[in-house]
């Protein structure tokens, strides 16, 4: 998918923040419309929930690159001829226009349990927000989802649709707590939407990404490509020259760089193997089916990790495997790889249970003087980005894991700042210290004993280093399992 350009998405984001804290639907307070219906979209307006889904229209019938349209608050309708009888009214793919969707591509296996995934996209519609999605048309109304759902303003839970966004505020009486954000109003111009209800339009801002170091576009497409910051976790340096000449970067779990021999351009450093020492003796082929044998190494992959490696990227992103699953010297089951180690945790949940090892992280650790790419010189300013574990947190059933990334000047990880996590409303806070590794990260793990479900929950990470500080504010909110808030 096409995304927009950085300077398009901050114009977006600078247009609505305003507006955030002070949305409401504009139609609560208006009694009649000022624009009739085009009769060509009429009927499309009457057979899709028109004023709940779209509202009224703003602006009448017009012609737009040399097509029928008409705008509504919620939405833009768009007449095609061409298309077959039944199908000639659609909606506009506003999400996609003002958005551009997001970058991230989430894998099959990491979207929540209930969640619709459509590998099109790469996204999921949200458990939460699927009964809407389904209830109102689904596919053909709202396009695919194009970001998972995020939280705006610590009321607001949105998730954006190639055709529309999707606002979820639990304050509002259940049967209206899932509505339309004004795409239409935000995206039709002034001089053609002149009446009162076009109103400002709210849109909810983008979501923030955890910032990563710059990369170099083939490094950073793979990275994306086979389980992001999930998988391989935060970048360790800036791209670099290695010592074969190539560019590379390394992250906590393992190094990438540019190989044109490559299907996609890009390999992996073979730290697997290094750590292991060379491939252990060859063992028989398993009977199990969910398992995968390689004569050339003589290993199964263990049935319980292959659906984690399958998807992301196998052999191409870590290798054929060169040992089989079994504990190592601390009692963790780890099974190596020609490229990285993995390990399995039996009590986590099913997408969660399967990480890589810190094996880049233990290079640079480990190595006699800093690689090129590497910080240079004094930290002279922090940020720092945050993000809850759980953004839908199911209390009863997993702890929260709060986390942070401390980052310098030059993008670079901060270790051994101080990173406070202040959680709840200014007098019932709890605050949780700890400070940042190798790699810039904190995290603060704990049982969630007081809320409400379905209200959001705010909390803060304050970040100092020897003097500098930085701060970022993120929420979650309590999900009650199999049922509504």
């Amino acid at each position: 998918m096409q995304n927009r350009s950085v300077t398009a998405l901050l114009i977006i984001t600078s247009l609505v923040l305003a507006a955030c804290g002070g949305a409401t639907d504009a139609r609560a307070t208006l009694a009649r419309p000022e624009f009739a219906v085009s009769p060509l979209f009429a009927d499309y307006y009457a057979a899709h929930n028109g004023l709940k889904l779209m509202g009224f229209a703003i602006g009448p019938e017009t012609v737009e690159n040399g097509v029928k349209v008409q705008y509504f608050q919620n939405a833009r309708l768009e007449y095609r001829p061409q298309r077959p009888e039944g199908q000639q009214v659609i909606p506009s793919s506003l999400g996609q226009q003002l958005y551009g969707g997001s970058p991230t591509c989430l894998q099959p296996q990491q979207a929540a349990s209930g969640a619709l995934y459509f590998a099109e996209s790469c996204h999921s519609v949200s458990p939460q927000f699927r009964p809407f999605f389904e209830n109102n048309g689904g596919l053909p109304v709202f396009g695919y989802p194009i970001s998972e759902a995020y939280i705006v303003g610590g009321q607001y839970f949105v998730q954006v649709y190639e055709r529309a966004v999707i606002v979820w505020d639990s304050a509002r009486p259940v049967q209206q707590q899932f509505q339309l954000a004004n795409l239409g109003s935000r995206a039709c111009p002034p001089a053609q939407c002149t009446g009162s209800n076009r109103s400002n339009g709210w849109a909810p801002p983008l979501p923030s990404p955890t910032a990563q170091p710059t990369q170099a576009n083939v490094l950073s497409r793979f990275y994306e490509a086979h389980g992001g910051a999930r998988v391989w976790g935060p970048a360790m340096s800036e791209p670099r020259i290695g010592a074969d000449g190539a560019l590379e970067q390394v992250f906590a779990n393992g190094i990438l760089y540019e190989n044109p021999s490559a299907p996609e351009g890009v390999s992996v450093r073979p730290l697997g193997l290094k750590a292991l020492g060379g491939v252990e003796p060859a063992v028989p082929q398993t009977d199990d089916a969910n398992s995968i044998y390689f004569y050339q190494t003589g290993h199964n992959v263990a049935p319980v990790i292959s659906k984690f490696y399958q998807f992301n990227g196998g052999v191409s992103a870590f290798g054929q495997p060169v040992s089989e699953l079994r504990p190592d010297a601390g009692g963790e089951l780890v099974q190596y790889f020609e490229n990285v180690a993995m390990a399995l945790s039996l009590n986590q949940s099913a997408d969660q249970a399967v990480r890589l090892l810190n094996l880049g992280q233990q290079t640079l650790e480990t190595a006699p003087s800093a690689p090129a790419g590497l910080r240079t010189t004094p930290v002279q300013s922090i940020s720092v980005v945050s993000e809850p574990a759980h953004t839908i947190l199911r209390p009863n059933v997993e702890k929260q894991v709060l986390k942070a990334w401390v980052y310098d000047q030059a993008k670079l990880p901060v270790s051994g700042a101080t990173v406070i996590f202040t959680v709840g409303a200014p007098g019932s806070e709890t605050k949780y210290v700890t400070a940042t590794d190798f790699s810039g990260f904190a995290a603060a793990e704990f049982t969630v004993k007081s809320f409400v479900y379905g209200n959001f929950i705010l909390y803060r990470a304050d970040a100092s280093y020897g003097g500098l500080t930085a701060s970022a504010s993120k929420a979650f909110v309590p999900w009650q399992s199999g049922g509504q808030p």
